[in-house]
Order: C-alpha cells, then structure tokens, then sequence
C-alpha cells in the first residue's frame, strides 16, 4: 500500500483507478488488497482515490467487472480514457517485471527497461500507467491468494510462453530462494532514462520505434504461437 501511495503522487486528484485483472495471482493479489485496504467512503482532501474497478477480458470472480474483448495495455487505456479514469493497475510481480526486462532485452530495446519495470506516467497522459505490486514475488502472490480463498488461473501468459527459457530461469531462481535477483534486475532497468516516444506498436501499445509496426515483444509472441 506505500507503495500504491507513491505512485499516486503523478497523479492529480481525484484519482479514479481501474486494476488489470488476468486472473492470474499477481493481478488477483493487487486488486483484493487495494479493495480491502482503500476506503472509498472517506471524503476531504485526504480521501484521493473516489473510484475503484477491475477490467479484465475473463469471466472472473470480482464484482461490477468490466469486461473488454482485447486485454492489452493499449485497449485498457483507450477504456481508461472514454470511461473517466485517471489510473490504471498492471498487477505486476517482480519476477514478471524481470521477465520483461530480459524480454526487451533479447529483443535489443534496452531503452524499454524504465518502462516494463516503472511507473509509466508519460507515454498514456492523462491515463497512468502504474505498477505498484511490482515489489512482490510470484510465490509470495500465489501463497497469499490460497491462503485468503482466492481464485487463480495457473496457465501460462502468451508473453511467458514466448519467453520461455526466461521463464523457466526466473522460476528456479524463486525456487532456490534467491530472491534478491529478481530486484535487482528490476532496480538495475529503472535506474536507465525514461523512454518517451510518439510511436506505439500496433497490438500492445508499446513504445515503438515505428508508428503502427508491431514492437519486437508482440513479433516474439506472434513467433511463437
């Protein structure tokens, strides 16, 4: 949650958040905690964040979900911004930043590691891209939604299949309990300038080097499958 708070200072209040929910743990995780924990009820200038909701392409357990055929970063913003909402939640764990920063890696887009492991307050404005749960584990989110009853989807993301020897790398690394990588990598990508760019890839709504082209991630998934 202080991290959660952090984050909102980009934003002018109030602040009208909308959780990317997969299904998976990590997303499961960020939206029960941020419903648990953000009092919407509260008024006064304390009381920043007004409007809380999950969106998600799935049939899921949450209530008033919002429902889009496509679930990208590009299609969440657009429903973001012709829906009144300011925020916008990737429910981010640290192993699935890291995941994306070796992904950009192998792609040679070394300038996209601020945005796959930080807060993107640039590329979407007025809607803001945040990844506040980043700081937690894959194990740690899995753990947490069993222990409290939560339902998640265990399969494999088409991004995780495309990148699976990356995959397979960062979950022994959780499994020999060195968990102190995965934060590197993620502190190691956001120390680099932030990429700000007027292009975006067709798909995913990427920072692209080409307008309308598929970035190289979405090219590595279309690959794949």
């Amino acid at each position: 949650m202080d991290t959660f708070r952090k984050a909102l200072k980009g934003i002018p209040p109030p602040v009208n958040v909308l959780v990317c929910v997969s299904g998976g743990p990590s997303s499961m995780f960020a939206y029960h905690i941020l419903k648990s924990r953000l009092n919407l009820g509260f008024t006064g200038k304390s009381a920043v964040v007004k409007r809380l909701e999950a969106i998600s392409s799935r049939e899921l357990p949450i209530e008033n979900l919002n429902i889009i055929p496509k679930f990208g970063v590009k299609e969440v913003v657009e429903f973001a911004k012709e829906n009144g909402f300011n925020c916008v939640v990737l429910g981010d764990c640290v192993d699935r930043v890291s995941l994306g920063v070796f992904g950009v890696l192998s792609q040679g887009r070394t300038d996209l590691f601020p945005w796959v492991s930080g807060d993107d307050l640039q590329n979407y404005m007025p809607v803001a891209v945040l990844r506040p749960v980043r700081q937690c584990l894959a194990i740690e989110t899995t753990f947490y939604c069993r222990e409290n009853g939560i339902e998640v989807i265990e399969e494999l993301s088409p991004f995780q299949k495309a990148f699976e020897i990356e995959t397979k790398m960062i979950k022994r690394i959780g499994e020999e309990g060195s968990e102190a990588t995965p934060f590197a990598v993620q502190k190691m990508a956001e120390r680099l300038a932030a990429h700000k760019s007027n292009a975006f890839c067709s798909v995913c709504g990427l920072p692209s080097k080409v307008p309308t082209e598929k970035c190289e991630i979405c090219q590595a998934i279309e690959l794949y499958q």
